[in-house]
């Protein structure tokens, strides 16, 4: 078949060492991190859960909920 599948963009904030003290160093700004290894069964388990959080909080301007590949 040739159905092409949208996923919904994400709402964690990528982090990366560009833009890392810019965003968690914000002092105006609420910001959860998760630190996360792409193979680690535990934060792959954690992944669909940090994304509804972040969901809920995508509309707070003063909240941030972000993750970075450690």
């Amino acid at each position: 078949t040739n159905v092409k599948i949208h996923s919904l963009p994400s709402s964690v904030v990528v982090l990366s060492p560009d833009n890392f003290d810019k965003i968690v160093l914000d002092e105006t700004k609420d910001v959860l991190v998760e630190f996360y290894a792409p193979w680690c069964g535990h934060c792959k388990a954690l992944a669909y859960t940090y994304e509804k959080v972040a969901a809920v909080f995508r509309l707070e301007e003063d909240v941030v909920i972000a993750n970075i590949d450690a």
